[in-house]
C-alpha cells in the first residue's frame, strides 16, 4: 500500500487499483475510485462516491458515514482497515464504526481534528497519516508512506 500526496490531493495505491480522496478538480478518470467527503447532489456513480452507504469496487469494500457535514468513509482491503477523515467524529458514530469494523489499523487525516488523541485510542489506531499537517503529530515527514500490509508496524507520517 503507498499513501501520497499529489499537489492538494491524497491517492492510494493498493496494488493495481488506484483511489484518490477530495480531488482539486474533479475529473472523468476511469483508472481510479474517487471519494469525496463532501456532499454534492447526483454525483454518485460508479466510480465517484460521496454519499452515505455500502459500497464495492475492485475488490475493495467501503462505507460512508455522514458525520457532522462531511462524510467520513471506512475501508477494507485485503484484511486491512482504514479510515479517511476530514472532521471529528462523535461518540455515537465511533461506536458504531468500532461495532461493525473492529479495530481500524489506518487513519488518513486530512484537515484539523481537535479529537484526534481520543479518535486514535478509540480506534486502536496503527497509523497515523497527516496529509496537510494540521495537527501537530509527531510523525516522520515523507513524500509517500509505503506500508507493509503482511506486517502493520505503529508508525505516524506527515505527508510533504
Amino acid at each position: 500500500m503507498i499513501i501520497k500526496k499529489i499537489h492538494d490531493d491524497l491517492e492510494i495505491l493498493l496494488d493495481n487499483k488506484r483511489i484518490i480522496f477530495d480531488p482539486t478538480k474533479i475529473k472523468d478518470n476511469l483508472d481510479c475510485i474517487t471519494i469525496l467527503s463532501d456532499i454534492q447532489k447526483n454525483l454518485n456513480t460508479n466510480k465517484f462516491f460521496n454519499l452515505p452507504g455500502e459500497y464495492e469496487v475492485q475488490g475493495v469494500y467501503f462505507k460512508g458515514y455522514l458525520s457532522n457535514k462531511s462524510l467520513i468513509y471506512v475501508f477494507n482491503y485485503k484484511g486491512i482497515n482504514f479510515i479517511y477523515l476530514t472532521d471529528n467524529i462523535n461518540d455515537g458514530l465511533l461506536n458504531q464504526i468500532l461495532d461493525e469494523w473492529g479495530e481500524i489499523d489506518i487513519a488518513l487525516i486530512k484537515g484539523k481534528l481537535p479529537d484526534l488523541l481520543k479518535i486514535k485510542n478509540k480506534l486502536k489506531l496503527k497509523i497515523l497519516i497527516d496529509v496537510d499537517n494540521k495537527n501537530n503529530i509527531k510523525g516522520e515527514k515523507v513524500k509517500e508512506a509505503k506500508i507493509n500490509v503482511k506486517k502493520i508496524e505503529e508508525k505516524d507520517y506527515i505527508l510533504v
